[in-house]
């Protein structure tokens, strides 16, 4: 099966990916906005109102697998990165920004012939992944906990440049007073 990685931001399109290489690119009308509250529909085209109008001829007839749509676009290396491995969790990176989940993709009621196939993650795999991405995880924290510490001593050093400097400049104005 291959990965499709889809984007639509308001401006300037959407773009698609599959199994991490961009395929496809459409700019979006100038003025078009997308509402809140619709609703997504997967595997057929709606010609009219909700649940109306499908077309049998439309109908996907293919796999879906890790399904995750994201509130802020992706680089190109982070959707190669989702891409390289389907089995990976990587995807769990992404917190909040990762609007729509393929985990709740599988709960919602589904019509029609839906079949779920095993996808050949097997447990201990992905809880390996798991540890891997908590590691990765743990090691980005440090290496941001690291900056954040070099920054705070460049503070450090910059204020006490700042305070010798006012302390100088204190010392020209009285310089300066006693002279006139």
């Amino acid at each position: 099966s291959s990965g499709i990685n889809a984007e639509w931001p308001l401006r300037p399109g959407r773009t698609v990916y599959i199994n991490g290489a961009l395929v496809d690119s459409k700019a979006t009308p100038a003025g078009r906005t997308l509402k809140l509250g619709g609703s997504l529909l997967l595997g057929n085209e709606q010609d009219s109102g909700p649940g109306a109008g499908m077309d049998g001829a439309n109908i996907f007839n293919g796999e879906l697998f890790k399904l995750n749509m994201f509130s802020k676009k992706l680089s190109d290396e982070e959707i190669k990165e989702m891409a390289s491995d389907m089995c990976s969790v990587v995807e769990e990176l992404y917190g909040e920004v990762r609007a729509i989940k393929w985990d709740d993709v599988l709960l919602k009621n589904r019509t029609g012939t839906v079949t779920e196939i095993e996808s050949g993650c097997s447990a201990g795999a992905i809880s390996g992944l798991l540890d891997s991405l908590l590691e990765t995880m743990q090691e980005k924290l440090q290496q941001t906990e690291e900056k954040l510490n070099d920054t705070i001593a460049d503070l450090e050093n910059k204020e006490q440049q700042l305070n010798e400097t006012t302390r100088e400049l204190d010392q020209t104005r009285e310089e300066k007073e006693t002279f006139r």
